[in-house]
């Protein structure tokens, strides 16, 4: 089962958090580790195939909202989208369209997937911020 591997990579890593919201995806709070956020808690979410680890997991979805949804363009400020227009299971988290082009070269675990995750958030607008809760 390819997304009980993924989780038990998560846990290994200290996500102990981490759980299976619908069939394939998952879901754990993650503290920003590097770039704008740092520090910031998140939830991040994953939708994994049954071909993990030969494809990587597919997301990330994110939640509090962090980007405007709807631009064109590349990271970071293109390629965001609700959550549920990508097989998410509601509008709370955006998925933000990011394919893990590197997948093939890395060790391809939860461990390279949370290395492409820091990446993405140390290269986020400076002047980003989370924003306070209702």
């Amino acid at each position: 089962m390819a997304v009980t591997d993924f989780v038990a990579e998560l846990i290994e890593l200290g996500h102990e958090d981490v759980r299976i919201t619908q069939p394939g995806c998952v879901v754990w709070t993650w503290t920003v580790e590097t770039g704008p956020l740092l520090g910031s808690t998140l939830e991040i979410g994953v939708c994994v195939g049954e071909d993990y680890p030969d494809t990587p997991p597919r997301g990330p979805f994110v939640r509090p909202h962090l980007m405007t949804i709807g631009n064109a363009g590349e990271h970071p400020h293109g390629g965001v989208h609700t959550g549920t227009s990508n097989g998410w299971p509601d509008d709370t988290f955006q998925y933000w369209s990011r394919p893990f082009n590197g997948w093939p070269k890395s060790t391809q675990n939860a461990r390279a997937y949370l290395a492409f995750l820091r990446t993405l958030f140390d290269t986020l607008p400076e002047d980003l911020g989370v924003p306070e809760a209702a």
